[in-house]
């Protein structure tokens, strides 16, 4: 048996509570997208072996704890699976999250284990401050999820690195991204604003944060990208996005930002086009119409940038091939 595994990057704009302010902590919104992918392959085999090509830092000790997770959980393990090609790691695309969950689907067809979407997310490890890539993975389209019972001033707010027996956050819902909308993205090539080692800390430093922010920043997302995606509003979407992410912990991450990256941000702004930084960045994302890229580069002239894409409105791609190996 041979089995194909595509799974596609996320945006995160943003966690919501890191306040104590709603009696939960953690919580995001983020939407899944056809950019840069992560392509596994996985062969029949008596025994495990796991090739993830060159080092993304901490990704292959990730990978492989979900493994021996579900091998400790007696699931069999075996195959031989390696990953074919993954987007930068650390960048604000989600690529740990999008390699594990598809290195474990792959595990998980060779294997016949018989366990649901919501068992592999809590084998893998994943989605324990905020969601969005593990239920994209399976899902696509818009996510928002609201993080992890309790929380207070005085909690201390880690990112999912840490502490490792935290279940994945609760998924609230998932909506779809209009089809004639596109994503245009800029530093997804430079390295990590906030090195994975130093992520604890940053946490640490900037949080908790106000209680107004929180309560507005859920607001923007209740009452503002979502029924702005409901009626393809795509002004008030960026207007509800951008004020989202002037707010809370989000504000924190992009004043961390090299100065290129924050100028970018405000450039976008100040012409009007949906934008955001990406989880801790460096990524910045632009939400524009068909047609409507050649605006991007003028905003962001002399600019590298990557796109424009399509939104990703499925979960992963799965192909199962039953010939000889």
């Amino acid at each position: 048996m041979k089995v194909s595994v595509v799974a596609y990057p996320r945006l995160h704009f943003g966690l919501t509570d890191l306040a104590g302010a709603t009696g939960r902590s953690y919580g995001g919104i983020g939407a899944h997208f056809r950019g840069p992918e992560v392509r596994v392959e996985g062969r029949a085999d008596s025994s495990f072996a796991l090739d993830l090509g060159p080092s993304h830092g901490d990704e292959e000790t990730k990978v492989g704890d979900a493994a021996l997770r579900a091998r400790a959980s007696g699931l069999p393990l075996s195959g031989s699976v390696t990953v074919l090609k993954r987007p930068p790691g650390h960048v604000g695309l989600g690529s740990t999250t999008a390699t594990t969950l598809a290195v474990m689907k792959a595990l998980a067809v060779l294997n016949r284990w018989t366990i649901d979407s919501r068992e592999l997310i809590r084998l893998s490890g994943r989605g324990r401050t905020s969601a969005i890539g593990c239920n994209g993975f399976f899902l696509g389209g818009l996510i928002v999820d609201a993080g992890q019972p309790g929380g207070s001033r005085t909690t201390s707010y880690l990112p999912s690195i840490a502490p490792e027996g935290r279940s994945p956050s609760l998924f609230l819902g998932r909506w779809e991204m209009p089809t004639d909308w596109n994503v245009s993205l800029a530093f997804v090539n430079d390295p990590p604003t906030v090195n994975p080692g130093s992520e604890r800390s940053f946490f640490e430093k900037n949080t908790p944060t106000a209680d107004t922010d929180t309560l507005q920043q859920i607001a923007d997302v209740f009452h503002g990208m979502i029924p702005a995606l409901l009626e393809t509003d795509l002004d008030q979407f960026g207007l509800s996005l951008r004020r989202f992410q002037v707010k809370g912990f989000k504000a924190r991450e992009i004043a961390a930002q090299p100065q290129a990256v924050r100028v970018a941000i405000e450039h976008l702004w100040e012409a009007g086009i949906p934008a955001g930084l990406s989880s801790l960045g460096p990524t910045v994302f632009a939400v524009h119409g068909r047609g409507s890229f050649a605006r991007i580069t003028e905003v962001l002239r002399g600019i590298d940038l990557s796109g424009p894409y399509d939104f990703q409105n499925a979960g992963h791609e799965l192909e199962i091939y039953n010939g000889p190996a």
